[in-house]
């Protein structure tokens, strides 16, 4: 009975071994390491992919008026300053100026050589007019005349300067014209304007009196007759 209990328990014994020898510890496993397969990438995966910019969207641009602009799929056009051409009319100044200083001499109202400021021509016409011509012609007959001493553009100068005028003011209104003479010490003031239309304008010229300011002589000439020639100029915008 003894002897079978023994065999019972040593064979249960070296069951309980076997088992123990089939579960070793984990750090004595070896593990096997599966590898995960390798997937293809594309070439320019990670750079930046540039989409062109479909034509509806660039028309959308405008171009500053001053900055040339290029436009992906569409050239935008910047416009350019260029020169007007514009009609600049001439008269027959010069037999218009000597029927003026014919009437100032048979007038009777100015002495001989009284002194006189010439002011600009003015321009109130629809046109471009030459007016530095007309004015050099009246001068000319002026001086042959022998009725005025024109006051030098000099000694105008220096006054229209203490007078606090800019240079370059032609003195083309009346109360300047007359502010002017009287501070070169002219007796007379000459004041010149040309209105209405281009083709058919009318030159008005007054002689004002600088101490009391009254006009003591005037006269009105139409230039449509006079009319000479039309040239085309080049004149650029602002």
């Amino acid at each position: 009975m003894k002897t079978a209990f023994k065999a019972s328990l040593l064979i249960s014994y070296l069951i309980f071994a076997g088992g123990c020898t089939s579960h070793s510890p984990v750090k004595d496993q070896k593990h096997t390491v599966h590898e995960v397969p390798r997937q293809s990438v594309p070439e320019n995966q990670g750079e930046a992919v540039i989409t062109p910019v479909p034509p509806s969207v660039t028309e959308e641009v405008r171009a500053s008026p001053s900055i040339p602009v290029t436009v992906v799929g569409k050239s935008v056009p910047v416009p350019v300053n260029r020169p007007s051409v514009v009609k600049k009319y001439d008269y027959n100044w010069e037999a218009v100026m000597k029927q003026i200083t014919d009437e100032m001499t048979t007038s009777g109202e100015f002495g001989h050589e009284d002194t006189l400021l010439v002011g600009r021509f003015r321009n109130n016409t629809n046109g471009e007019v030459d007016l530095k011509k007309g004015k050099n012609y009246f001068l000319s007959a002026l001086n042959e005349s022998g009725m005025f001493r024109v006051i030098s553009s000099r000694v105008s100068l220096t006054a229209r300067q203490q007078l606090g005028l800019h240079d370059r003011d032609m003195i083309s209104t009346p109360g300047k014209v007359l502010a002017v003479a009287r501070k070169c010490g002219a007796k007379f003031a000459l004041y010149t304007s040309l209105k209405g239309k281009i083709t058919a304008p009318l030159l008005t010229v007054s002689i004002i009196g600088t101490a009391d300011g009254i006009i003591y002589f005037g006269t009105q000439h139409s230039l449509k007759s006079t009319l000479k020639t039309v040239k085309s100029v080049n004149k650029s915008k602002n």
